[in-house]
């Protein structure tokens, strides 16, 4: 297992000017990243956010991340479970800190699940198997809302978007899990990343759930009241599940805080956006972070 150095941000005013010229000449081209201390390799579309981000600062998602390079020797044995892999930050990262780890990568729109494949492959990834599939309470197929193209992460199960809609196919993790011969595998970490729809995705993986040590959830009440959900609906399945919530900073720092589900709810009131992580309280107390 190679040793991997945390994110640091760091402004390179070459790099930018290099990544804003190459833009301009070739504004559909794909650019090369190289981040040689964390052992990934990206070729991204120009014009995204998170080939922008990567060239110019060398990293994304600082906090997450580092708390992932800094905790998972202690995540124990068991899946990690990716759902909304979008490119495949979370996956690449995790099996170049564990290359034994079987990781699951859901990412259902077509355009992002090639490019997920392409950097799997770019990073010797085999440990992941990744599926063209969005999770959902129900299995079938529902209408994905695209956001513009710079920023593919925003793309929502939920209508919060004007203009082209594609159909996806939605599976229950429950019922994936159990197809893939998987279904009494302890989950060591699932993150979840899906634009408010996370709380159907989880009513079609209380199965999993019940395995699963640790959550990474992207919670983002604006988006589920824009259309017409509880954010309270979401925390109550947390909650119920007996979870112990932590939240990230947003200014990347690595040690999440502890947070009441008092505080989340009232935070659920606000257009706040904010990573948590879910902690099972019956995990091992040297797994704690």
């Amino acid at each position: 297992m190679s040793h991997v150095e945390p994110f640091r941000r760091q402004a390179h005013p070459l790099r930018g000017l290099a990544y804003n010229l190459r833009r301009l000449v070739a504004p559909r081209s794909h650019i090369g990243i190289a981040l040689p201390e964390q052992h990934l390799r990206f070729s991204l579309p120009i014009g995204s956010i998170f080939a922008r981000l990567l060239y110019k600062y060398g990293e994304y998602e600082r906090g997450v991340s580092n708390w992932l390079i800094e905790h998972h020797r202690h995540l124990g044995n068991g899946l990690f479970v990716d759902v909304g892999a979008n490119f495949g930050w979370y996956s690449c990262l995790m099996a170049a800190l564990d290359a034994n780890r079987p990781i699951i990568a859901f990412e259902p729109e077509p355009h992002n699940f090639e490019l997920l494949t392409q950097q799997l492959a770019l990073n010797g990834a085999k440990a992941v198997q990744a599926l063209q599939k969005g999770l959902g309470a129900a299995p079938g197929h529902l209408q994905m809302y695209m956001y513009k193209a710079g920023n593919a992460g925003r793309h929502s199960l939920l209508p919060l978007h004007d203009g082209e809609q594609v159909q996806v196919d939605i599976v229950m993790l429950d019922q994936q899990l159990a197809d893939l011969q998987l279904l009494d595998s302890p989950i060591a970490l699932m993150k979840m990343d899906i634009e408010g729809y996370e709380m159907f995705a989880l009513r079609g993986a209380m199965q999993a759930l019940l395995r699963t040590r640790r959550l990474i959830l992207e919670f983002s009440p604006q988006l589920m009241r824009q259309a017409q959900l509880d954010p309270d609906d979401l925390l109550d399945i947390l909650a119920e599940r007996g979870f112990a919530a932590r939240i990230f900073d947003p200014e990347g720092g690595s040690s999440p805080r502890a947070v009441g589900f008092d505080e989340l709810r009232a935070l659920g009131r606000s257009d706040a956006q904010v990573d948590l992580l879910l902690e099972a309280r019956n995990a091992p107390e040297q797994q704690s972070s």
